[in-house]
């Protein structure tokens, strides 16, 4: 079980999910904006294997990249 362990998986992070028609997804081009429901501040799904793991907040890390804090682990 520690090999199981060592091997990397990918986390997601997912901020919202928007349903768009083909028509509105065959217009989005460079710069379109693609509004979510959720608003700043609310926090977001920590994603394993499709399956949601925790709940964080988006953080600035030393001013310039982005990463998650941890609000709430699920059960």
């Amino acid at each position: 079980t520690e090999v199981l362990l060592r091997i990397p998986r990918k986390i997601s992070v997912e901020m919202g999910s928007v349903s768009l028609n083909g028509n509105e997804i065959l217009s989005l081009s460079y710069g379109s904006i693609v509004q979510l429901a959720q608003t700043v501040g609310e926090p977001v799904e920590l994603v394993l294997d499709g399956k949601r793991i925790a709940q964080a907040e988006i953080v600035l890390i030393n001013g310039k990249s982005l990463g998650v804090r941890i609000l709430s682990l699920q059960s």
